[in-house]
């Protein structure tokens, strides 16, 4: 008996703009993935569905409405890869890399995880997906799964390849009576009335002995269409722009269009076939002559088309486009893009969050710390809206690629600085670019015979300054005041490549170093530009015994106890007294020990098996830990506790590997950076106000049928907050995590209070601030 389960689900309709401004409760989690890069298109009734990277786009064609569909919603999975609708049960077949399929009928979802489960020596990626009448052929990396969609079965199983090995298909078509089946050693068919899981029924219709098109035999064919009696396949050739499109008449394979080179799909209606390539879309009639070709879509400024899948609906070819989603081409030289609001990619760095809003750096450098020549793209998220810029296309900043951090102005949000990894450091005011500093108006310097500037992290001290790391230079840190003055420090064995700098309260730069390098701690002694009283120190990750943890570093952050966290291939190190750097020859700092609370005294090291990639103190002084193959952890502010683990089994992170995290002071919401795009989750800690000025409480009212958080913001760190109804007797009381109080509206005793209005009573611990304010729980 196959194992699945069924999910009721609710369809809301939402406009994009509206689904992107609805305020997150705690604990909720959010998705801002891109749904630019395109895979495939289908038609349902009054919609359009789109699969993208991380989920699928509903479009309603009369109301124009849009739903995001993912994990965090609907889906059974993350990644979704092929998408087919049967007309005869009226059901939506979703295929994902992992091997997972949904089957959605009406507003019931069943998800069946067979593939998914099974233990089979092959990739289990879903490619293509074709259903009719009652039954949907999807294929795999192995082969092809019938499943029963009425009865939401696996049926059998299709293995064809030399005696019955494992072949990955690419896509399905059928004319009624055969199937054909497009795969990476050629093309294959098998009646649909025999019996397919017999391997000797299948043949392979590319294995020719004519002398034209013997070089079809066992080639790769990413895409068929049956259109008009002929058995349309694209030659995917293993060199750029050498396809070719062929035509299968039932004895032998004809040449038919010489002026496509690149195809990413066939597809069409019995009038018109469709060849989707990697830049633009061209339209034939049943003659091959082609008719039409299409570029761009004209009403969006001339967007340029990367047509990876395309169908006919009605008088509209709707466009699966790699770069911007979901498009739609009316004739010729009309058409447009449906845009959502969203990050326009979700190949992402780095982020950051200061004041109301969140940027993010969208450029990258490989393992060995080389460039991967990302163009510079740059968004930024602020009152629930995302806004995406590139660089001026100027003369000045030709060759910047891969922007890898950004730090912003904690006095004016607006005014940050960008680190590109081949050109420089860029400088925005008023979210307008203003200046790029390199070696020739800055102390910054060229990788020697080249014309690289590696510039990788850079923080703000106290006083305004701002400290810049610049890899594999004679001077690793520079520092511009606020005038705008440089100055270079020349530190011995430091031609490196740096991770990241920052500046504690103490004053002092602690610096990750790559490729094994450990740690650096620079003291400028409080006088930047007077480099004759500075002094600095190279440290190995030691523990308190002497060993080295791990000099591969990959993260830091200063705690608000002053601690600085080290994150490391191995694990947490954290130095508990930082400002005794330069007292000893010796320094170490201490590995957590996490009791395994099982009747022993045994204990596990914080991590210790994990590449800590992100550390992140929220207002409560807890942690959150990035790590390369683990997801995301929440811990107590000693690390003794984890609250949360979350990963992709558990949570809607689309990856287990977290590049970066960021915490949204003045909400608490924790941004999750990762290969695959960003998500968030609400958290109970903000940053503390340091009055009471704008003290707030939401929801209110409180409705009835809500049974949610109601958390209380504009607090002072560490409030203590009690809640009385109005005759004054106490309901509830507790201590602030950072700047915001979570209440699950019950009472002392456990139970929901009554209708009513309650207040709010907070103050700092020693009372030398006060302040009120009310919540209304109505019917």
């Amino acid at each position: 008996m196959n194992k699945y389960e069924s999910i009721a689900i609710t369809i809301v309709f939402l406009i994009a703009s509206l689904m992107s401004s609805a305020q997150v409760a705690v604990g909720q989690w959010q998705d801002h993935f891109s749904y630019n890069k395109g895979k495939k298109v289908i038609a349902v009734e009054k919609s359009i569905y789109l699969v993208a990277e991380n989920g699928i786009l509903k479009y309603d064609k009369g109301s124009s409405e849009i739903e995001k569909m993912t994990k965090l919603n609907i889906l059974s999975d993350i990644t979704p890869s092929s998408i087919a609708y049967d007309e005869q049960t009226k059901s939506i077949i979703i295929g994902y890399s992992s091997g997972n399929i949904d089957i959605i009928k009406g507003n019931e979802l069943t998800n069946i995880n067979d593939i998914k489960k099974k233990n089979i020596n092959s990739s289990k990626t879903i490619n293509s997906i074709m259903a009719k009448k009652g039954i949907a052929y999807v294929g795999c990396d192995f082969g092809i799964v019938t499943i029963d969609i009425k009865r939401e079965e696996i049926k059998e199983t299709w293995f064809f390849g030399n005696n019955g090995t494992y072949m990955r298909v690419n896509e399905i078509d059928t004319d009624g009576e055969n199937i054909y089946v497009a795969t990476t050693t050629g093309i294959y068919s098998g009646n649909l009335n025999d019996n397919l899981v017999d391997f000797s029924k299948w043949h392979e219709l590319t294995d020719t002995h004519l002398p034209a098109t013997s070089w079809m035999k066992g080639q790769n064919y990413n895409t068929i269409k049956w259109f008009r009696d002929k058995l349309i396949a694209n030659y995917k050739s293993p060199q750029p722009n050498s396809d070719t499109i062929m035509a299968y008449n039932g004895h032998e394979w004809i040449h038919i269009i010489d002026n496509i080179k690149y195809t990413n799909s066939i597809s069409g209606n019995n009038d018109t076939l469709l060849c989707s390539t990697g830049y633009a879309l061209h339209a034939f009639n049943a003659n091959f002559e082609q008719f039409a070709e299409y570029w761009s879509y004209i009403e969006a400024d001339h967007v340029s088309m990367r047509a990876q899948n395309a169908l006919i609906d009605k008088n509209k070819i709707w466009v699966a486009d790699g770069n911007s989603g979901l498009g739609w081409v009316l004739d010729k030289w009309w058409g447009n893009v449906i845009t959502i609001n969203s990050p326009s990619d979700n190949n992402v760095f780095d982020i950051v969050s200061s004041g109301s809003r969140t940027m993010v750096a969208k450029g990258s450098y490989s393992a060995s710390y080389t460039p991967t020549w990302t163009p510079p793209t740059i968004y930024r998220y602020s009152d629930y809206e995302w806004k995406t810029s590139s660089l001026p296309q100027t003369a000045e900043l030709n060759g910047t690629y891969d922007l890898v951090n950004i730090t912003i102005d904690p006095k004016d949000e607006k005014h940050y600085f960008i680190s590109s990894w081949t050109k420089g450091l860029i400088e925005y005011r008023n979210d307008q670019f203003y200046k790029l500093y390199n070696s020739e108006n800055s102390s910054l310097m060229k990788i020697e015979g080249t014309d690289l500037i590696r510039v990788g992290s850079t923080t703000f001290d106290n006083n305004g300054n701002l400290w810049v790391t610049n890899s594999l230079s004679a001077k690793c840190l520079h520092v511009m005041s606020p005038d705008g003055n440089w100055t270079g420090f020349t530190i011995p064995d430091m031609t490196r490549n740096i991770k990241k700098v920052i500046v504690t309260s103490s004053g002092k730069k602690w610096i990750a170093i790559g490729q094994l390098g450990g740690l650096l701690v620079f003291d400028d002694n409080g006088t930047p530009e007077n480099t004759s009283d500075d002094r600095y120190k190279h440290l190995n990750v030691t523990n308190e015994s002497g060993e080295i943890v791990s000099n591969d570093v990959y993260s830091i952050a200063e705690d608000k106890n002053g601690y600085i966290w080290v994150g490391t291939s191995k694990g947490v190190v954290v130095y508990y007294n930082p400002d005794k750097v330069f007292d000893s020859s010796t320094f170490w700092g201490r590995q957590i020990k996490v009791p395994r609370n099982d009747g022993t005294d045994n204990a596990d090291l914080l991590l210790s098996a994990d590449v800590v990639t992100a550390i992140c103190v929220d207002g409560a002084n807890c942690k959150w830990f990035g790590t390369q193959n683990g997801g995301a952890y929440y811990t107590s502010a000693d690390g003794l506790e984890t609250i949360h683990h979350f990963n992709t089994d558990n949570s809607v992170i689309p990856s287990d590997n977290i590049m970066a995290i960021s915490i949204a002071p003045e909400t608490g919401e924790v941004f999750f950076c990762t290969p695959k795009g960003i998500v968030s989750f609400r958290g109970t800690a903000t940053e503390g106000s340091e009055s009471y000025d704008e003290i707030l409480a939401f929801p209110n009212p409180v409705k009835s049928d809500y049974d949610g958080p109601i958390t209380i913001k504009g607090l002072v760190a560490g409030s203590i907050v009690k809640i009385a109804d109005i005759a004054g007797n106490l309901v509830y009381e507790a201590k602030s995590t950072g700047g915001q109080l979570v209440w699950d509206g019950r009472n002392l005793n456990g139970n929901r209070v009554a209708t009513g209005v309650y207040v709010v009573f907070a103050s700092t611990e020693i009372g030398e601030q006060k302040s009120t304010t009310k919540i209304i729980f109505i019917k």
